[in-house]
């Protein structure tokens, strides 16, 4: 580093109030070689990963994720061929607006019958919340 790089450092330090924390230069971000991104769907959901779906009730949610469900756990793509499915799993849904009655009637509409073999495993109206930290761990 050249003394005007150095002197550029420290006033971006004291402007940020930064001592002690490292700043990088963005040529030693570029020299990094990163691991290639893994994916469950392509573009859409890094893999690993826990993920979440948040809305307005009436919103779709639960087809959406119905359908994502159905997909990752058997079938080649999710929506179109731009979201491939890199490999098929078991997939867990926390679902707390709908109840079993409604979910019965969309997996139907989807194609499933209680025949199916998917491992797509769904927990409903099980109180499920993310509201405070501690409980938080009991679901990852």
């Amino acid at each position: 580093m050249n003394e005007f790089e150095k002197s550029t450092e420290f006033e971006f330090r004291k402007a940020l109030d930064l001592s002690g924390k490292k700043l990088k230069h963005v040529s030693e971000i570029l020299k990094v070689e990163y691991q290639e991104e893994n994916f469950l769907i392509e573009k859409l959901i890094p893999h690993p990963s826990i993920s979440m779906v948040s809305g307005f009730p009436g919103s779709g949610k639960t087809w959406f994720l119905l359908k994502m469900a159905k997909c990752l756990a058997g079938e080649a793509f999710f929506l179109n061929s731009d979201f491939q499915i890199k490999e098929n799993c078991g997939v867990g849904i926390f679902e707390e607006e709908n109840g079993e009655k409604e979910l019965k009637k969309r997996l139907l509409k989807l194609g499933l019958t209680e025949n199916t073999s998917l491992p797509i495993f769904i927990s409903s109206f099980s109180g499920l919340k993310i509201d405070k930290k501690r409980r938080i761990g009991i679901y990852t």
